[in-house]
């Protein structure tokens, strides 16, 4: 069974470090917030989209990190 809060956690994580990663190295290559700012946030709304799919969808298919009981 997929647990969505997790997911949604993960994707929330991973939304915020690709955003501040990639506003950190606009910033530091002295590009100016404009279109660049969107296409910022696009990337990383991408990056949470894949970390949402991978945690939600590929992991339960391939029972990665699925609660199973313990083995007696």
């Amino acid at each position: 069974m997929v647990n969505w809060k997790d997911v949604g956690v993960r994707a929330l994580k991973t939304f915020v470090q690709s955003f501040v990663g990639a506003i950190v190295t606009l910033f530091a290559a002295g590009g100016e917030p404009g279109s660049a700012f969107t296409q910022t946030a696009i990337i990383s709304a991408l990056a949470a989209a894949i970390s949402a799919v991978w945690n939600g969808v590929i992991n339960p298919a391939l029972g990665v990190g699925l609660d199973k009981p313990p083995e007696e």
